[in-house]
């Protein structure tokens, strides 16, 4: 939920609003469920976000089935930079988590409690960075279908 609501927060502070979005539980069978869902809302889509690659994978399915084009048609992103992405054709741009810095943040926090060190509310904000697939490109739409969304705290 927090990738959703990070996702719609981006998009209001852009100025913009997704024209569907569908839930999943992040199988492939949901993005599946979710990418034909969306399909029959928005039949023109032209870009979707999932919140994971394996929902990404079931969407890239749906596509398939459905005569839509991956890259030509409908760009497609994943989320976490799983084995999945890689293994789906085409490769899946995925958004990658930056997990050693997360650990070393993570470690520094706890080391500071463990010694009972003062602190203040305490916000790590995190940038992410692409996988997998080449990054998306950049086109300015009017309306960004989504799936779901990020947010970038701990």
């Amino acid at each position: 939920m927090d990738r959703l609501t990070g996702f719609h927060d981006v998009l209001r502070e852009s100025g913009l609003a997704p024209s569907a979005v569908a839930n999943g539980n992040s199988t492939q069978a949901s993005g599946v469920a979710a990418m034909q869902q969306l399909l029959d809302q928005a039949p023109k889509v032209d870009a979707v976000f999932a919140a994971s690659d394996s929902m990404a994978a079931g969407a890239l399915h749906a596509l398939r089935q459905a005569g839509r084009q991956v890259s030509e048609d409908v760009a497609v992103v994943g989320f976490d930079d799983s084995p999945v992405a890689a293994e789906t054709d085409p490769p899946l741009t995925s958004v990658r988590r930056p997990r050693e810095e997360m650990g070393r943040k993570m470690d520094r926090l706890l080391i500071a409690r463990l010694n009972e060190e003062p602190e203040a509310e305490i916000k790590l904000v995190l940038r992410p960075d692409w996988s997998s697939g080449s990054p998306p490109k950049e086109r300015v739409r009017a309306k960004p279908l989504v799936v779901a969304g990020w947010r970038w705290s701990g």
